[in-house]
This record gives C-alpha cells, sequence and structure tokens, in this order.
C-alpha cells in the first residue's frame, strides 16, 4: 500500500508482506536488547581533512542532506506500519542527536556491545578513519545499503548548502509489493507453487548444522572473522568458475556446504542441507524504483528456500548454478503472484522457536554481494575529496549460525563470517572459514596468495588479542 498523510507533517505506510517478514525475524532478539540482522557498511579511507572537528562537522551535514533525500532513514517501524513525521528545526537537532555518534573506540568492541536504536545511524571512529552505516533489515537489504553509503559520500564531498525540509516525504520509499508491481490477489496455480516451495523448505528441517555452543545465559556479541585475496587470486577465481560454468557465488556456495558436511553437529533427522538464498530483486522492480541511486532504501531482496543432499563440490556447484539462475521475473514463474502468501507462512515458522526435539538451526548461509566497486565509489571528487580504501558489510547476528559474505573490492576478493559470541567460539569460526577457502581453492585449481597485514583486513580476531572484550 502507498504512503498516506495521516496528519499534517505525518505520513504512514501499512506493512506489507517483505516488511512483516524481515522485522519479525529481526526482533526475534529483542528480549536481551538486541536486533538480528542489523546491517552494517564499514567504509575506512581519507575523509579529505586531517582535522578532525572539520570531518565531523562535514559528516553530520552530510547526514542531514541524506535525511532529506532518503526520508526512510529518519522512520518509525511500529505496530506494523512505518511512520515519517516531516522534519523542523527542533525535531531535526535531535534526530541529529538521536543518529548521529563519534565513537572513540573500535568498530569490534561497538559490535559486541551495541543495541538497538529507533533510527538509522551513523559511527564515526576517527582513529581507524572509519565510517560505519547502520540499518535496520526491515528498512533495507545490503545491497541498498551500500548505494546509501555512496549517496552519502557524495553529499559529503559535494558539502551542498543545507536542504529546506518540508516536502521531504515525496522521496519516501514504497514496499518491496508495490515497488515490484507484484498483484494483491493470486490464482490459485500460484497460491500452489508457494505452497509447495515453502513445505520443501519446513518438510526439510531441521537441516545439517555446524557445531555450536550453547549460551549459559542470554546472548552474547557479533563477531566477524575476513580473509582477502590478491587480485591475481581473484582473476584466477573468476576464470576457474568460468571455466566450469558456474558462477562465484556458486562455487562458494558450494564450499560452504562441503565444509558443513564435514564439520557438522551429529543429528539423526539432520538430512539435507536446507536454509534460505538471498536475491537481489532491484533489477526487476518498477521504474523509477529500479534506479539505486534515487532509491537506495528499502528492503528489495527475496528471500527463497532451498533444501540440498549432501554432495560432492561440483554437484552442489551446478545445483548453486541452477538456483542462482532460476528466472526471477513475475511473468516468468508463478511464484511471484503469491509471493506476499509465501512471505507470511515464512514469517510464522522463522518466527517460532524448534519443537523440543529439533536442534536449533545453525546451519551457515551465504549473501553475495559482488563486485562492491559499482555500487560504492572508491574516490569522490568535490569540496571534499574522498578515497575509500576497504569496504565490507557487517550484519549483527543473534542466532546459532554463521553468515558469509563473498564480495570483491578493488579487484580484490574478499570472504568473511559474522557469527554470535555466546554460540560460536573464534577457534571453531577460524577453522570453517580456513576449510571453505581450502575447499573452494583447491577444488577450482587456484593458487592462493591471501592479503597480509599491510593490507589491513580486519576481524574481531585481531581485536581479541589486543583488548580486553566481554565474554
Amino acid at each position: 500500500m502507498p504512503w498516506k498523510q495521516v496528519s499534517a507533517g505525518q505520513y504512514e505506510r501499512p506493512f506489507d508482506a517483505t516488511d512483516f517478514l524481515m522485522k519479525t525475524v529481526c526482533l526475534s532478539a529483542a528480549a536481551y536488547s538486541r536486533e538480528h540482522w542489523t546491517v552494517n557498511i564499514i567504509a575506512r579511507g581519507c575523509f579529505g581533512s586531517s582535522n578532525t572537528d572539520e570531518i565531523i562537522a562535514a559528516l553530520r551535514r552530510a547526514w542531514i542532506q541524506t535525511r532529506y533525500n532518503y526520508p526512510f532513514i529518519a522512520c518509525v517501524s511500529e505496530d506494523n506500519k512505518h511512520t515519517y513525521e516531516v522534519a523542523n528545526k527542533t525535531s531535526l537537532q535531535e534526530w541529529v542527536l538521536d543518529s548521529f555518534f563519534v565513537e572513540d573506540g573500535t568498530f569490534d568492541a561497538f559490535l559486541v556491545n551495541v543495541r538497538p536504536r529507533t533510527y538509522s545511524s551513523i559511527h564515526y571512529f576517527p582513529n581507524s578513519s572509519e565510517l560505519v552505516m547502520r540499518s535496520h533489515h526491515w528498512q533495507v537489504d545490503g545491497v541498498g545499503s551500500l548505494n546509501l553509503m555512496n549517496r552519502f559520500f557524495h553529499f559529503f564531498s559535494a558539502d551542498e548548502k543545507a536542504p529546506t525540509f518540508g516536502d521531504e516525504a515525496k522521496n519516501l520509499p514504497p514496499g518491496l509489493s508495490e515497488a515490484a508491481g507484484f498483484p494483491t490477489s493470486a490464482t490459485q496455480a500460484a497460491e500452489d507453487k508457494a505452497q509447495e516451495m515453502f513445505l520443501g523448505f519446513v518438510g526439510n528441517l531441521p537441516s545439517i548444522g555446524l557445531a555450536i555452543e550453547a549460551p549459559i545465559q542470554g546472548l552474547g556479541g557479533t563477531r566477524r572473522q575476513n580473509q582477502g585475496f590478491s587480485s591475481s587470486t581473484a582473476r584466477l577465481l573468476v576464470a576457474a568458475c568460468k571455466q566450469r560454468e558456474v558462477s562465484v557465488a556458486s562455487a562458494v556456495h558450494a564450499a560452504i556446504a562441503v565444509a558443513a558436511q564435514e564439520m557438522k553437529t551429529e543429528s539423526p533427522i539432520a538430512k539435507n542441507y536446507t536454509s534460505v538464498a538471498a536475491y537481489n530483486y532491484r533489477p526487476y522492480l518498477l521504474s523509477p524504483y529500479n534506479d539505486a541511486n534515487a532509491f537506495p532504501m528499502g528492503c528489495y531482496m527475496l528471500g527463497l528456500p532451498f533444501s540440498h543432499s549432501p554432495a560432492d563440490f561440483s554437484t552442489h556447484a551446478q545445483e548453486f548454478q541452477k538456483m542462482y539462475h532460476q528466472p526471477l521475473k513475475r511473468s516468468e514463474t508463478p511464484l511471484f503472484e503469491a509471493y506476499d502468501i509465501y512471505a507470511d507462512k515464512m514469517a510464522i515458522v522463522l518466527s517460532q522457536p524448534p519443537p523440543p526435539s529439533m536442534p536449533p538451526a545453525s546451519q551457515p548461509q551465504l549473501s553475495s554481494l559482488g563486485i562492491m566497486d559499482g555500487r560504492l565509489q572508491a574516490t569522490f571528487s568535490g569540496k571534499r575529496n574522498v578515497s575509500i580504501a576497504h569496504v565490507e558489510v557487517v550484519t549483527d547476528m543473534m542466532t546459532p549460525g554463521i553468515l558469509l559474505y563473498q564480495w570483491s573490492w578493488a579487484g580484490k576478493f574478499f570472504l568473511s563470517a559474522n557469527y554470535n559470541e555466546a554460540f560460536c567460539k573464534d577457534d571453531y569460526v577460524e577453522k570453517y572459514l580456513a576449510r571453505t577457502q581450502e575447499i573452494l581453492f583447491q577444488e577450482l585449481g587456484v593458487k592462493v596468495e591471501k592479503l597480509g597485514a599491510k593490507d589491513e583486513v580486519r576481524s574481531s580476531r585481531s581485536f581479541q588479542a589486543s583488548s580486553s572484550m566481554p565474554a
């Protein structure tokens, strides 16, 4: 449903099925004052000045520009609806105080201890020259977050006159169903297809999963590990995948699956690797919503289930290739005639704890971000010249599973793992990530050249070695 003005300066839009699904899952840790799946975009680089106070002031101005152009970052999402109030001078100042922060410590210490906030937020870490943008996953997907950060740096570099608020509600984004043109009613064939896919997911649970720790009390914080590989390794990886006629994402996911089979927790009822694959749906949206610069905000992704039997690398790679390249246009498959029905069903099953006889879901998941350079520029030229040395997406994890990201930046290839410290020990994640990399490169016959310390590939692992983070 579209946005409607409900009173002077106040606009509302009811949740669609995707909004409801995402927020249901994200709030699964609310009892512990945590939020699952909050999206963090980390950019490390040079922000055009050596004067910290000057940088902070310019970042704040850019954040206000971002608010005007993409006001969804200042929405409140409660009671199954999004609410936006047009900013005035007083409310704008209050919003900046609630969403713009300068941090004294490191990002990894921050990540472990951070708690949910009402709005999307920006965090500047002057000691490491890092900027972090945090957003609720029900308001934006990972690809959109990169586009939003790109627009933020555009505003920061241009450093133009502050906008006049009052008409910014025109820039509020629609939900996925409206932006994609999904119909409000479905044929019986479409409903049957949605039900078939849904049952194909729940009927194959529990999934093969990784060994996890049983938390003694409550939840811990999110930790990360990543590894970067040289440009020569990245080129060899792409060439090897082309020779096998699979995408990099398919090959990486195959390695993730094989490593999970080898390191799985023993369960007599877990037969398949069953999970949900993420698809960027932005290319299929109606115009103008398929313009990432105009509409970076919005959760415009699909989460479609799959279930694969244990297999070797080559078999998994071919299965994932078919899965990732299935038809996604609404005109090509009946599923999307009933996507909202499917999403409602998924919201119900994903919001419930597993039955007592079923082990906790601990299967690894993959989010493939592809070539990040196409979404976030490395340099910005304007009143302030900006150069970005490294970009990473990190997602707050409040469940037992490990979320892996794969992407390339500046020609280099990266693979990372995000996990909750209460369920996964650093040594175990390090071992799993190393085994995944080993399978990937060995199966493809790729000579590996890792990035060294000088390339500043950071992780919670290195943070732990040099600080006293709470357990």
